[in-house]
């Protein structure tokens, strides 16, 4: 398995070593988080995201569903942090994560 060099993190990508999540995250503690893996492959046009508008919508269905009712991102803001060109990434899988923090337990 492949291990991910880069995270979007507070509106960028960075590298993944600058990820961080605390021990005491629900997600950690309880598994508490919902996820989606998209696929992104290269084209004689450039990068192609393999059907983004329905992988984002039931990422963000799939969060209120267990209760995330406040998220801090937007569908749109998801989409373009996906669509965000990095040299040398075309073809990867984008895998999104949207966990609880321990407080709103």
């Amino acid at each position: 398995m492949a291990t991910a060099r880069y995270i979007w993190i507070d509106d960028s990508l960075r590298p993944a070593s600058e990820g961080v999540v605390p021990f005491v995250s629900a997600a950690v503690q309880y598994g508490f988080s919902v996820f989606e893996g998209i696929r992104c492959y290269s084209t004689a046009q450039g990068p192609a995201v393999f059907r983004l508008n329905e992988h984002v919508e039931r990422l963000m269905d799939s969060a209120h569903i267990v209760g995330f009712r406040e998220l801090p991102v937007t569908a749109e803001q998801v989409k373009t942090a996906i669509r965000h060109r990095h040299p040398g990434l075309s073809h990867v899988t984008v895998e999104i994560a949207v966990c609880a923090d321990c407080a709103a337990l």
